[in-house]
Protein backbone atom coordinates (compact mmCIF):
# COMPACT_ATOMS: atom_id res chain seq x y z
CA UNK A 1 0.00 0.00 0.00
CA UNK A 2 2.75 2.43 0.82
CA UNK A 3 4.47 1.87 -2.07
CA UNK A 4 1.68 1.95 -4.31
CA UNK A 5 0.97 5.59 -2.28
CA UNK A 6 4.73 6.67 -3.40
CA UNK A 7 4.14 5.39 -6.83
CA UNK A 8 1.11 7.52 -7.33
CA UNK A 9 2.71 10.47 -5.46
CA UNK A 10 5.94 11.00 -8.00
CA UNK A 11 3.56 9.49 -11.01
CA UNK A 12 3.84 11.92 -14.60
CA UNK A 13 1.80 11.85 -17.25
CA UNK A 14 3.57 11.75 -20.36
CA UNK A 15 1.91 12.98 -23.87
CA UNK A 16 3.91 10.23 -26.32
CA UNK A 17 5.20 11.34 -29.91
CA UNK A 18 7.77 8.71 -30.11
CA UNK A 19 7.04 5.54 -32.36
CA UNK A 20 10.13 3.35 -32.48
CA UNK A 21 9.55 -0.19 -33.07
CA UNK A 22 12.36 -2.29 -31.35
CA UNK A 23 11.10 -4.73 -29.40
CA UNK A 24 10.03 -8.18 -31.28
CA UNK A 25 6.70 -7.81 -29.09
CA UNK A 26 5.08 -4.76 -30.69
CA UNK A 27 2.94 -3.93 -27.69
CA UNK A 28 5.92 -3.74 -26.12
CA UNK A 29 7.16 -0.90 -28.06
CA UNK A 30 4.61 1.68 -26.15
CA UNK A 31 6.76 0.81 -22.81
CA UNK A 32 10.25 2.47 -25.16
CA UNK A 33 7.91 5.16 -26.57
CA UNK A 34 6.34 6.51 -23.42
CA UNK A 35 9.91 6.35 -22.02
CA UNK A 36 11.65 8.12 -24.37
CA UNK A 37 9.37 10.80 -23.95
CA UNK A 38 9.12 10.90 -20.53
CA UNK A 39 13.11 11.27 -20.46
CA UNK A 40 13.29 8.31 -18.19
CA UNK A 41 16.52 6.27 -17.28
CA UNK A 42 15.22 3.32 -16.88
CA UNK A 43 12.46 0.78 -17.65
CA UNK A 44 11.52 -2.20 -14.83
CA UNK A 45 10.14 -5.07 -16.24
CA UNK A 46 10.00 -8.88 -15.77
CA UNK A 47 9.04 -9.13 -19.94
CA UNK A 48 11.39 -10.93 -21.37
CA UNK A 49 11.34 -9.63 -24.54
CA UNK A 50 11.60 -5.92 -23.21
CA UNK A 51 14.60 -7.18 -21.13
CA UNK A 52 16.13 -9.03 -24.11
CA UNK A 53 16.56 -5.33 -25.40
CA UNK A 54 18.63 -4.03 -22.05
CA UNK A 55 19.15 -0.67 -23.11
CA UNK A 56 17.88 1.58 -25.48
CA UNK A 57 18.48 5.11 -26.15
CA UNK A 58 20.53 5.83 -22.81
CA UNK A 59 17.45 3.63 -21.22
CA UNK A 60 18.57 0.44 -18.96
CA UNK A 61 16.15 -2.16 -19.00
CA UNK A 62 16.22 -4.18 -15.84
CA UNK A 63 14.64 -6.32 -13.51
CA UNK A 64 12.95 -5.52 -10.74
CA UNK A 65 15.84 -7.27 -8.93
CA UNK A 66 18.20 -5.15 -10.59
CA UNK A 67 16.89 -2.16 -10.26
CA UNK A 68 17.10 -2.45 -6.20
CA UNK A 69 20.34 -3.38 -6.49
CA UNK A 70 21.03 -0.22 -8.32
CA UNK A 71 19.34 2.06 -5.57
CA UNK A 72 20.94 0.37 -3.08
CA UNK A 73 23.97 0.49 -4.53
CA UNK A 74 23.60 4.55 -5.23
CA UNK A 75 23.34 4.89 -1.74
Amino acid sequence: QKLLYFIEELAEFVHVSSNVTVSRDKDDNKFINCAIDGNCNFIVSGDKDLLEIKEYGGIRIVTVKEFLEIIKNKN
